[in-house]
């Protein structure tokens, strides 16, 4: 299915946004259904297939939360998009942590926005659909390569070259899926920002119109006083503006407002860089590497993973060498070990805790011939009769939905296999998990 055709679903109460949306989403080649609120929404959706919904959050009847946790139970991989005036920060985080896409505040200043947050949860949602065709395809391989191999000792070497090409296969696909999975979090991470620079600049310009507006009349009674025509209502006037422009507020406020927007900007640029730097494709030879800028990398990306469920802390040495290593696929191995430990608090605490959140600790360290590597979390540590089997290939002790059973076994392989070094884990039930990799160093 491609984007330009697909289906989109807009439940808004307020007619002039509706009909606005409407219009500019059918120019842009997509097929638009509308409703009201979250009731007629889903007697549209009983008579058309959508690929994506657009809601609002406040409606009558039904709103958007409720629109949104009935979908997700329904059809967990539709994506949707909440757009809302009205919201609270409480209200975005909720309706994030029960499945929405992205959130665009109303009014919506610039439509090219709405059309990159859709074409990006369609892209999303088209990656993962073609990711679980994969995934079913290659288990169904894997299962039948295994029997041939029992079967006939003749094509071992064969399979196994096999095996290889799948794992390989799978790494590439994990990677795609990876990106997909963290876009949406980045959109939103850069969202929040921007909208916080865009509400201070508000702010200086209106200050900036009365302090223009109180200077002119500042030169207005100069102009009066120097040719003698100054009344005293000319000085209450200025007096009134004076106190109306309040100097002492403005002298506090518009540094601060000036220092916030500039750590909005940097915070964006930090988050732009980090992610072009981990989505950028890795050469096929090893090269001297930076596993302290790798990992700062990957925690700056994957922030949104982690952010609701604990708190991130470093100790990076100073003092590490350069590891010759296959930089993408060390990212992707402390990836797929933050993730795992943020799930694996989130499994101890619940997915929205309130009073308290984990901890992650993630730590390098320069041994005699070998960089060091520890991620610890205080999750729910891993159950003993799981210890043996957590790097078996589709082996997984996470629900449904959360995990493919590979994260740990792609891990065990680029770290083994491909960069010969070692991987090995402590751990402790509800207390937690410490998970320690090596690398040797030429």
């Amino acid at each position: 299915m491609g984007v330009s055709k697909a289906t989109l679903l807009i439940v808004e109460d307020d007619t002039f946004t509706r009909t606005s949306m409407t219009a500019y989403l059918k120019a842009e080649g997509y097929d638009v259904c509308k409703a009201c609120n979250g009731v007629e929404a889903l007697e549209v959706m009983q008579e058309t297939q959508v690929d994506l919904i657009i809601t609002d959050l406040r409606m009558p009847e039904m709103g958007g939360l409720q629109l949104l946790k009935i979908v997700k139970e329904q059809q967990p991989n539709l994506p949707v998009i909440i757009i809302s005036g009205e919201g609270t920060m409480g209200n975005v985080i909720e309706a994030l942590q029960h499945g929405a896409g992205d959130y665009i505040q109303k009014p919506i200043q610039d439509m090219g926005l709405l059309k990159h947050s859709i074409e990006l949860a369609l892209s999303h949602t088209a990656l993962q659909r073609a990711h679980d065709m994969y995934r079913e395809d290659l288990e169904w391989l894997v299962e039948k390569r295994t029997k041939e191999i029992s079967e006939k000792n003749n094509e071992l070497v064969e399979m196994v070259k096999q095996r290889k090409l799948a794992e390989a296969q799978l790494l590439q696909a994990q990677k795609l899926e990876s990106v997909g999975q963290l876009a949406a979090g980045i959109a939103h991470e850069i969202n929040t920002p921007t909208q916080f620079v865009s509400s201070n600049v508000d702010f200086l310009a209106e200050s900036f119109h009365d302090l223009v507006e109180f200077f002119k009349k500042c030169k207005e009674v100069q102009r009066l006083t120097s040719s003698g025509e100054v009344k005293p209502e000319h000085i209450q006037e200025l007096d009134d503006l004076a106190e109306a422009l309040d100097w002492e507020y403005l002298m506090e406020e518009i540094p601060l407002a000036i220092k916030q927007s500039r750590d909005g900007i940097q915070r964006i640029a930090t988050i732009v860089t980090a992610m072009k730097e981990f989505s950028h494709p890795g050469t096929r030879s090893k090269a001297d590497t930076d596993l302290n800028k790798i990992i700062q990398t990957t925690i700056t990306v994957a922030r949104n993973e982690w952010k609701y469920v604990a708190d991130l802390t470093t100790s990076l040495d100073s003092n590490l060498r350069p590891v010759k290593c296959l930089s993408d696929e060390i990212g992707q191995v402390i990836l797929n070990m933050v993730v795992n430990a943020a799930h694996a608090i989130e499994s101890k605490l619940g997915e929205n805790p309130v009073h308290e959140k984990g901890q992650i600790l993630v730590s390098t360290r320069q041994c005699d011939k070998y960089a060091e590597i520890r991620i610890e979390d205080s999750g729910s540590g891993i159950p003993k009769y799981a210890q043996h089997r957590i790097f078996d290939p589709f082996f997984t002790t996470k629900k449904v939905g959360k995990g493919t059973g590979q994260g740990l076994a792609i891990v065990h392989s680029v770290i083994t296999s491909k960069h010969n070094g070692t991987i090995s884990f402590e751990t402790q039930e509800n207390v937690g998990t410490t998970f320690v990799i090596t690398l040797p160093q030429s």
